[in-house]
């Protein structure tokens, strides 16, 4: 019940009895009714995987009726696997930004692995989050200076 179509074709090719057999026309009947559907499920599967789509390729896997063990399945399942790594990791970079954490925000681009395009923006924040703080630390040092508890004051907001 597993219509494992690639071990049909093996099967197939492996051949090397009677092509008349019944048993070999029956498998060989089995692929041809099962071939056209499988190798169309396969094509979509692959665009999802080459697209980089996460939610194209779940949605792709959930519906593959094939060998669940297929080559294809397992890739497909491990980009899944790393696009959501890769979502929980620009979503706490995101996180990092919106609460000036600069340093969640250097640790998490340090450990980046995935496409640099896609954090490209985030090396950008960051340069300006540091030299903003750097100006903001000047502020303060210059209010403390001049012990001017106001200037300190606004310096911290």
């Amino acid at each position: 019940g597993r219509k494992d179509v690639q071990g049909l074709r093996e099967a197939i090719s492996e051949w090397d009895g009677d092509t008349a057999d019944p048993r070999f026309v029956a498998v060989q009947q089995q692929l041809e009714a099962m071939a056209p559907a499988h190798d169309k499920q396969m094509g979509q599967l692959l665009a999802a995987v080459c697209l980089s789509d996460p939610a194209e390729i779940a949605q792709q896997v959930d519906q593959w009726q094939y060998n669940p063990d297929a080559p294809a399945v397992a890739i497909a399942q491990d980009r899944v696997k790393q696009s959501t790594d890769t979502g929980a990791a620009l979503a706490r970079m995101q996180a990092a930004v919106t609460t000036r954490d600069v340093q969640s925000l250097e640790v998490e681009l340090r450990v980046w692995r995935g496409e640099e395009d896609l954090v490209a923006p985030w090396h950008a924040r960051l340069a300006e989050m540091k030299q903003q703080r750097g100006v903001q630390v000047q502020r303060l040092e210059d209010a403390l200076q001049g012990l001017d508890d106001g200037a300190v004051e606004q310096a911290l907001e």
